[in-house]
């Protein structure tokens, strides 16, 4: 059985939260700044009221279990690069 990869891009709704990790396997990566890339277009294609009421897509690390990046905060997609 091979290790989960560590990091996930999910979808943060205003009612429900996040969702489940590692639930689509096309979101799993080994590098953090993969994931961002995927996170960065998903939310490119996220309506711009989805936005505002707070829903996004981000990275999930799951050694954290925490949101490491915010694909909607400029300031911190800034600093991801520094991460890898």
């Amino acid at each position: 059985m091979s290790e989960t990869k560590r990091y996930y891009v999910d979808f943060y709704d205003m009612i429900d939260g996040w969702g489940t990790f590692g639930f689509f396997n096309d979101r799993l990566f080994d590098k953090p700044n993969d994931a961002t890339k995927i996170c960065d277009k998903l939310n490119s294609e996220l309506h711009e009221n989805n936005k505002l009421a707070g829903e996004h897509y981000g990275v999930i690390d799951s050694k954290i279990n925490k949101e490491i990046y915010c694909g909607q905060n400029e300031k911190y997609r800034n600093e991801i690069i520094k991460f890898e």
